[in-house]
């Protein structure tokens, strides 16, 4: 069937490698909103429309991972509006009446609701136009599966598809999240339990917390995000039961809402529990399928509940939230909290919250100073791999993240650090380079500017077997911190040409110029 190569040409863009790819950009833009758009919220006493603005995170993270396209702060909110319109008018009012589809020309609301179409495909066919344009792109994204599978003949199907996608890798998410988060307002207690769980692990655990999972199941139960029933055929005869008899080929429908509020399967099935999960009974486990299940499940589940668990132990570490409006919901493909709105305000927390520098970091791989011609860019290397480059005796170097596709080709200069622990820069972010080699001055850099590389690709491995198979070519220890770890995605920068420079022994005062650090081990070197 062609649902069925369809969805198969897309499934290796929710491997284990790329769904962590995908959640570390997550976290990353969380981590940006908290800081400029949350933490202001929090010093003026002011409220948020949660919908609103988890959409817009959620979205940027989806679009930069998935579709390696950097959308505007205009394009998403043309997105999220335009969507709205176009749910309404042909998810629920052309369902209830067919009829509408012939009165186009009489119904402003269907007129208006093709206009939202025609911009919201616009916007697919800049991403589809950007992505041939990339100097290099990034292999087994979905918009790279989906631009390589033949299934779809023209840039039309293209864009259906991408539309398809983009509607369910955003909603998902962010309003699991904001249904979750409404809950936990309005029980301060489960709030308080859940945060004081995660202070106890170190943020990298936190998706192992058992209380998280099943807050984040509860808040599901109550709040399926799919309006509607799925809809099955039986593929054989069937008594249910209550005696019921099902003759093979009936199309069963599961309304989820029905389901997961059935007293009869979950006690007290209104109530917002989430220790009922720590012993759940078999029939909660079978009841219980917000994916939906069978071959034709959600393709993306498991990315969606890695950035629901992610997403939501960040904000409730370090905010407290309460429900300022609880709004009221809505249903065209998703049941949604329209209006919604809620106050947070920051909390003591056990222990100060560490983040990776990809966590940290504002600036991504799609910002366009990258491909700024007037920059120059350096990349900071321990001992002694900075010299097995410049040697010729490591053609790859292998990394966590990708390089930037900006960069590829570029001349890049060497910062050479010294030996330290596997994994974990010990330099500022922000390093002044003197042109003195005098290892015993007072002034000693850091970083040493000792020559330059350039990459010729990036290319991402799938599996610790192809990352082996190179290991002649990045001369990894896979017993060291930098060898294969399945909690992480693992790219290989390969090597084109390089140059060893030598140092000049100058007055250790002059300075030549500063490297601030923009993403990563990948600083941007500016001459005072």
């Amino acid at each position: 069937a062609e649902w069925h190569r369809r969805r198969k040409g897309t499934a290796p863009a929710f491997s284990q490698t790329h769904i962590r790819r995908m959640n570390q950009v997550a976290v990353k833009h969380t981590e940006k909103w908290l800081k400029e758009i949350l933490t202001p919220m929090v010093q003026n006493n002011e409220s948020f429309d949660v919908v609103k603005e988890l959409l817009k995170v959620v979205l940027r993270a989806f679009s930069e991972t998935a579709l390696q396209y950097d959308i505007s702060d205009e394009e998403i909110y043309m997105f999220i509006t335009e969507w709205d319109l176009i749910a309404k008018e042909y998810v629920l009012k052309s369902a209830a009446n067919p009829f509408r589809k012939y009165l186009t020309a009489i119904l402003p609301e269907r007129r208006r609701a093709a206009q939202a179409c025609d911009s919201v495909y616009k916007l697919f066919h800049r991403i589809i136009n950007n992505y041939r344009n990339l100097d290099s792109t990034m292999e087994g994204t979905v918009i790279d599966l989906i631009m390589k599978n033949p299934t779809f003949k023209n840039d039309e199907n293209i864009a259906s598809e991408l539309f398809l996608y983009m509607v369910a890798g955003h909603d998902t998410t962010a309003i699991s999240v904001s249904w979750i988060l409404m809950e936990l307002g309005k029980n301060p207690q489960e709030q308080r339990s859940l945060r004081e769980a995660l202070s106890k692990m170190k943020p990298e655990e936190w998706s192992k917390s058992e209380l998280l999972r099943n807050v984040a199941r509860e808040g599901m139960r109550l709040h399926p995000v799919s309006s509607h029933a799925i809809a099955r055929e039986l593929g054989r005869d069937m008594i249910t039961k209550k005696g019921y008899f099902l003759q093979k080929g009936t199309l069963a429908f599961l309304p989820f809402y029905v389901i997961f509020r059935n007293n009869e399967i979950f006690e007290d099935a209104e109530a917002f529990l989430p220790s009922r999960w720590e012993n759940p009974t078999e029939s909660m486990k079978r009841a219980f399928i917000p994916f939906a299940t069978g071959v034709q499940n959600c393709v993306g589940q498991a990315l969606a509940n890695a950035e629901l668990h992610s997403i939501l132990a960040r904000m409730i570490y370090e905010f407290d939230f309460s429900v300022e409006d609880e709004g009221y919901p809505e249903g065209s493909l998703v049941f949604t909290p329209v209006g919604l709105r809620m106050k947070a305000t920051r909390v003591q927390t056990s222990q100060p919250l560490k983040l990776t520098m990809a966590d940290n970091s504002s600036i991504t791989q799609c910002w366009q100073g990258w491909a700024d011609e007037e920059r120059l860019f350096g990349l900071e290397m321990q001992q002694p791999y900075s010299e097995f480059v410049l040697n010729g005796q490591k053609s790859i170097e292998s990394r966590a993240y990708p390089l930037p596709e900006a960069l590829i080709d570029a001349k890049i200069e060497i910062l050479q650090s010294e030996k330290g622990l596997d994994g974990v820069s010990s330099v500022p972010d922000r390093v002044t380079l003197h042109k003195s080699s005098d290892n015993n001055s007072s002034t000693q850099s850091p970083l040493k500017r000792i020559g330059w590389v350039t990459f010729t690709k990036c290319i991402l491995y799938t599996s610790p077997e192809e990352f082996e198979a190179d290991r002649e070519k990045h001369l990894v220890d896979p017993n060291s911190g930098y060898g294969w770890n399945d909690e992480r995605p693992m790219y290989g920068w390969v090597v084109g040409t390089y140059h060893k420079q030598d140092v000049v022994d100058v007055d250790e005062d002059s300075v030549d110029a500063v490297a601030v650090r923009r993403m990563r081990s990948l600083f941007e070197i500016i001459t005072t």
